[in-house]
């Protein structure tokens, strides 16, 4: 259900948490994979799923449209991923 995408700086301390600059390949690397998705749900611990969100709103205006909720969780299985999914994307057409 979900792709695991390997995060450069998940080995450095959490104590350091690298700036935009740093990240943007990355991010960059997830939004281009997103470019079909009709709704996109974040999901992730921490500060990091923010991070992402704000280099989206900055950076990939049409992708941030397709952005119908964030959650915070850490390591979900696809039951809970698939409960999230159905709560805001349900939301998201009803709203539509």
């Amino acid at each position: 259900m979900h792709s695991r995408h390997a995060n450069p700086y998940a080995a450095e301390s959490h104590s350091r948490i690298p700036d935009a600059v740093e990240q943007a390949p990355y991010f960059d690397a997830i939004a281009n994979a997103l470019p079909q998705a009709g709704q996109i749900l974040i999901t992730g611990p921490g500060l990091e799923k923010m991070a992402f969100v704000k280099h989206v709103l900055r950076h990939k205006h049409q992708l941030a449209k397709k952005i119908v909720g964030v959650e915070t969780v850490n390591h979900p299985d696809d039951p809970q991923l698939q409960t999230l999914a159905r709560k805001h994307f349900l939301k998201a057409d009803f709203l539509l």
